[in-house]
């Protein structure tokens, strides 16, 4: 739908598109119907790309991940978009290293689509506790946990379920 296009559109920030696809098969009476307001079908369409060193947001005020490269598939009715190598997150405490993710989404019709993301996060625990206690999440706050009182190193993999719409709230997040 209209919400997650606008959503893409505000979220991903740089990026070189470095190899694209683009396949129509869209029949004449689905065109009509698609004019009256129904939806294509998921073959009526597809793009797969490449992108290289793509930064892009994914959750409220949450630092954005950058120097990604990633594959990514669009339908009428799904987006997929996978990291195909290593990229980064900054917090205050220092660098995290991003070891692997995923943004998915399984139906863009409806208003809000859902997004699905994992991200594999290694790096300075202190620091992926902070990331942690951005907005929306705020979730070493929520444990009583103060990021500064945490040592050593981790290897973390986050997974969130989101609406794709501006101002989510902790409560709309799984």
């Amino acid at each position: 739908g209209k919400g997650a296009r606008n959503w893409v559109v505000e979220n991903l920030h740089d990026g070189v598109v470095s190899e694209a696809r683009f396949s129509v098969d869209i029949r004449p009476d689905e065109i009509a119907s698609a004019i009256r307001g129904k939806p294509l079908p998921p073959r009526a369409y597809e793009l797969d790309f490449n992108v290289e060193d793509v930064s892009f947001s994914y959750l409220g005020d949450m630092p954005p991940v950058s120097g990604a490269d990633a594959t990514a598939r669009l339908n009428p009715k799904v987006f997929d978009l996978s990291l195909t190598g290593p990229a980064d997150l900054n917090v205050g405490r220092g660098r995290i290293a991003v070891t692997g993710g995923r943004f998915y989404v399984d139906d863009l019709r409806p208003e809000p689509a859902i997004g699905q993301i994992t991200l594999g996060l290694s790096g300075d625990a202190a620091a992926i506790s902070e990331l942690l206690n951005y907005e929306p999440l705020n979730l070493a706050a929520r444990r009583g946990v103060n990021p500064s009182q945490i040592s050593g190193t981790a290897d973390v993999e986050v997974s969130l379920v989101t609406p794709l719409a501006k101002d989510v709230k902790f409560a709309d997040v799984e």
